[in-house]
């Protein structure tokens, strides 16, 4: 049993986390190209933090530990990827012989560098980590049955998904993608722009859709959390 008190408007939190989902559909799936509308999703999803402390707070202090050692793992690798090295490290790592050759032309073959090869593709990743953070951390105060809504809600828009790439697939790509500079005549893309992105959004509203019980079952016939 949880010893902290949930927060009072649970209602609150349960709109909000369905509205980022939807936002997070419509504008982050353009990847690292489309860096404002990633940053739209991301201000809307620190937004939403900053005014749910509460319950930001009631999941750290009451989430099981192995749960946030995962997430703090998984904000410290791109961080640690982050991490200016001096040479004698960073040159010694596998596949960086072309990145000593090109600092030695350029006179600064002594500089110190990160352990990513691409430090702006490791600031995209960490940033992106705060979405799928609100969303835990916001709904882990709501009870069962609100939670069994936004996974239908979820398999709803992976269905959305499907119906959007009916015509990008019917048209070889020519009529319905939200990201036309990539086109690949006969596939589903949906509102990503990677079909891996499609394939994965798909992947877990099928897993939603077996899983998840009925979205109209009573209330009082659910397992409420405790």
């Amino acid at each position: 049993m949880r010893s902290l008190s949930k927060p009072a408007d649970l209602r609150h939190s349960y709109v909000v986390i369905g509205a980022l989902v939807c936002l997070t559909l419509l504008f982050g799936g353009g990847g690292v190209r489309y860096g404002l509308a990633n940053l739209v999703v991301q201000l809307a999803a620190l937004i939403i933090l900053s005014l749910n402390r509460q319950s930001f707070f009631l999941f750290w202090q009451t989430a099981p530990y192995p749960l946030k050692l995962l997430i703090s793992a998984s904000l410290l690798l791109p961080i640690i990827h982050l991490i200016p090295l001096p040479p004698e490290i960073w040159r010694s790592l596998p596949g960086r012989e072309v990145v000593a050759e090109t600092y030695s032309l350029i006179g600064t073959k002594d500089a110190w560098t990160s352990l990513s090869v691409d430090p702006a593709r490791s600031w995209v990743a960490l940033n992106a980590l705060v979405i799928p953070l609100t969303i835990l951390a916001v709904g882990w105060s709501l009870d069962y049955s609100r939670l069994v809504q936004l996974g239908w809600l979820v398999a709803f828009l992976g269905l959305g998904n499907v119906l959007l790439g009916v015509p990008q697939v019917l048209s070889s790509g020519a009529t319905g993608l939200f990201y036309p500079e990539t086109p690949m005549p006969g596939v589903l893309f949906g509102t990503f722009a990677n079909r891996n992105s499609t394939g994965i959004f798909l992947v877990c509203a099928l897993c939603f859709i077996a899983l998840l019980p009925s979205p109209i079952t009573r209330h009082d016939v659910l397992i409420t959390r405790v």
